[in-house]
């Protein structure tokens, strides 16, 4: 994640400001090696074109695929 955030620009700007080190705080992890997984893509559309209803036909298939593979809603409130 953090290597998808990183930001030559921005850091140059922080060298800038002689506050180098605070932009990097936000990297602590930027040179470690990348933990590789196994991965599954898959493309997924739904034939509706209403957009006044569209967000909540989306919802009700989203559901219905969690409920699917089995997916819970995680509980860190």
């Amino acid at each position: 994640m953090q290597k998808a955030f990183y930001d030559e620009d921005m850091l140059q700007y922080y060298r800038d400001n002689n506050e180098e080190h605070l932009y990097w705080e936000m990297f602590d992890l930027f040179d470690k090696g990348v933990v590789e997984s196994k991965t599954h893509n898959k493309l997924i559309g739904l034939n509706h074109s209403d957009i006044k209803t569209f967000t909540v036909e989306l919802t009700k298939k989203l559901t219905e695929l969690f409920q699917k593979i089995n997916l819970r809603q995680a509980n860190n409130r």
